[in-house]
């Protein structure tokens, strides 16, 4: 039951983010990241996948806003977030 309510929250939240013109702050991967490598691939610049998956360091967030919306979109398992 909890991932149902974590999951409506999730959308709520990046329906109302992708409506906003912000500029994106943070990226982060929550808990029960599967390394299954979507985000890295819809990504590259952005997300690397070891053991887990992670944001790289001294990424460009602001350039690449609309890859890193998409991963979020894309990611099997809905651990990606973002703060603008």
């Amino acid at each position: 039951m909890r991932i149902n309510v974590m999951m409506i929250v999730y959308v709520r939240y990046s329906k109302m983010s992708l409506l906003q013109g912000d500029c994106m702050k943070k990226v982060i991967i929550n808990p029960g990241c599967i390394s299954c490598g979507t985000c890295a691939f819809t990504a590259p610049e952005v997300f690397e996948v070891t053991d887990i998956s992670h944001v790289k360091e001294a990424v460009d967030l602001e350039k690449n806003k609309a890859r890193i919306k998409e991963a979020v979109r894309k990611c099997p398992v809905q651990v990606i977030t973002f703060e603008e």
